[in-house]
């Protein structure tokens, strides 16, 4: 083989190798574009709900709840540019496994059911009766946060298996796992808190790289009770 024909094959592999280096990394820059996107439509949304907390803040549990669900979810469908988008919105809520309202005396989850009619199924969110913490009679901070940690995770384990079936049935094969809520947090924060769990959304167009890091947000929603004696400018709710 003579050799400029080594020359121009070697050149045809290295600007092979060039694009598909440069096509990987466009590849990676657009999932790194949607992780970012989908974590700000988020956060905002948690926020957001937290904000509104007050206009609910007297009212019964039903309302209270029901408020959570309605405030969180429209707040993502605009911050995550989908408001208009029904197939959508139905497909990003099936990323959304649980939303826990804790209070200090038990807890309120939410999870998608699966409920049927005469002639088909169809997926509801519905929130739980409140599952109790059982305190001693002398309870420290620590066991305190250890009973409340325990109940979350033995009902969110229950509820994520669930969601696993259910999520199968309508093609998704993502398996959603429970999250551990309480564990970064040094001692147990005041309540009461709204947490929103979301996992496995789709970050590329073939769906093989998804969300799988579990986002557990946390907004505390006792913020809102004391805002009439935060300064402006300083934030009431907080994330981790």
């Amino acid at each position: 083989m003579k050799q400029g024909h080594v020359a121009i094959i070697f050149m045809i592999f290295y600007m092979a190798c060039c694009l598909l280096l440069f096509l990987e990394q466009e590849k990676y820059d657009a999932v790194v574009k949607e992780k970012q996107r989908i974590e700000h439509a988020l956060l905002n949304a948690i926020e957001n709900t937290g904000r509104e907390y007050e206009k609910v803040l007297f009212e019964t549990d039903e309302k209270q709840q029901q408020f959570f669900v309605n405030s969180f979810f429209e707040a993502l469908y605009i911050f995550a540019e989908i408001f208009e988008q029904k197939e959508k919105q139905q497909s990003i809520m099936m990323h959304v496994p649980l939303l826990v309202l804790v209070e200090e005396d038990g807890a309120f989850f939410n999870y998608i059911s699966e409920k049927q009619d005469e002639n088909n199924a169809m997926l509801i969110r519905i929130w739980s009766e409140k599952i109790k913490f059982e305190y001693p009679a002398v309870c420290t901070e620590v066991q305190k946060k250890a009973i409340v940690a325990a109940v979350l995770e033995e009902v969110t384990s229950y509820i994520i298996s669930n969601h696993n079936y259910i999520a199968s049935q309508y093609g998704l094969s993502y398996q959603f796992t429970a999250p551990d809520f309480l564990g970064n947090m040094e001692e147990l924060p005041e309540f009461p808190m709204l947490f929103v769990v979301f996992q496995g959304w789709p970050l590329n167009a073939s769906g093989n790289i998804t969300y799988e890091n579990c986002m557990d947000a946390a907004v505390f929603l006792q913020r809102v009770q004391e805002k009439l004696s935060i300064p402006d400018g300083i934030p009431y709710s907080e994330m981790h």
